[in-house]
């Protein structure tokens, strides 16, 4: 559990004088050690928020279960300087949807929402120069990932102008919800599992016989999902469990076979 870092092949070597390294290339040079982050201290109002609370989509868990499990992880550091990334504690997505997304009300909703974002902005800044000077290091969790053309419905930026809107922060996000997803600033995480839905846990790496799997809903993207389907399915290391919500079984009913094949597999297809 937590973050284990990457293991990576020697680095190579640079002739001198060495170039002047850009952001990226300054993070992508620390990766041959572990990568240690820093977690921000923030207001309660934006932290809060227990799995039995988060009464929305199922999906909103997620991001409860990431702050719990980057606060208790081995690779914590306490002092901002020692950090190679910066995470922003701040369940956006539930606030969101708890506090901020009404019919009713209107644009005193969005006033809440706005009026966050300067108030988490605000508490990292009492830390130090870091959200300023750093930016492209920090990671904030979102629920859809950004995408890049500004009409699409579930362009979100507005909500939280500086965390979402600002376009210089990695976003951790769960749903891709289109193509004009915007790659450079989305950490695409996999589907969140609650443990209490998992008795046993996955075998290590070295045990699992199943090199990929894929598990979805054949609802979205339909003649897509089929054609990765019939890919899997015909290598013997590699299976496929899709279904049709309107015509299929209960995804309930499926919940044994798809944590089977999580368990089994060394990589799941996103």
């Amino acid at each position: 559990k937590g973050w284990r870092g990457c293991s990576f092949g020697p680095r190579t070597m640079v002739r001198e004088p060495s170039p002047v390294l850009t952001a990226v290339q300054t993070v992508a040079s620390r990766v041959a050690r572990s990568l240690r982050i820093f977690v921000y201290g923030l207001p309660g109002l934006y932290r809060n928020v227990s799995l039995q609370d988060s009464r929305s989509d199922a999906n909103l868990r997620f991001e409860v279960a990431l702050v719990d499990l980057l606060e208790r992880s081995p690779r914590r550091v306490w002092h901002p300087d020692l950090a190679d990334f910066f995470f922003v504690p701040a369940m956006l997505s539930n606030f969101w949807f708890i506090h901020c997304r009404s019919s009713v009300g209107g644009l005193r909703h969005w006033r809440k929402c706005r009026a966050a974002d300067r108030s988490i902005v605000a508490a990292m800044r009492r830390v130090g120069h870091y959200w300023d000077t750093r930016r492209l290091q920090h990671i904030v969790p979102r629920m859809f990932c950004p995408v890049s053309v500004p009409g699409l419905v579930w362009n979100l930026d507005h909500i939280f102008p500086q965390l979402w809107g600002g376009r210089d922060a990695l976003q951790l996000c769960l749903i891709a919800t289109s193509t004009h997803m915007e790659r450079t600033l989305s950490l695409h995480s996999s589907w969140h599992l609650a443990p209490e839905d998992v008795a046993v846990p996955p075998a290590p790496p070295s045990h699992r016989d199943l090199l990929a799997v894929f598990v979805g809903s054949l609802d979205t993207k339909p003649r897509l999902r089929r054609q990765l389907c019939e890919g899997l399915r015909r290598r013997h290391d590699c299976a496929c469990l899709s279904w049709n919500r309107t015509r299929g079984p209960p995804e309930q009913e499926l919940l044994p076979t798809r944590l089977a094949l999580l368990r089994r597999a060394r990589f799941q297809v996103m």
